[in-house]
């Protein structure tokens, strides 16, 4: 069984000071070879972020087409970001 995993960065700009939230929501389609993987979907939120306006949050996605793995959803450290 193929377990290929993706690492996607989502970079979230507030318009305003508050807090926000994150839903993800992940499909792998089912192709067209006999070798290929079912059809498979996965949902994930991350709550409470607080940004302040015009500030930036890195959003970490992990995304697999495995069928019993779920899409993850994390913030990337503040010191992490300061070095990318």
């Amino acid at each position: 069984m193929r377990t290929d995993q993706w690492t996607y960065r989502l970079e979230v700009i507030a318009l305003q000071t508050t807090v926000y939230s994150v839903s993800v929501f992940a499909r792998s389609r089912e192709g067209l070879a006999s070798h290929s993987l079912p059809s498979h979907r996965s949902k994930t939120d991350l709550n409470n972020v607080a940004i302040r306006k015009r500030s930036r949050e890195i959003v970490l996605l992990q995304y697999s087409r495995d069928p019993q793995a779920n899409v993850t959803a994390q913030l990337q450290p503040l010191y992490a970001q300061r070095f990318r």
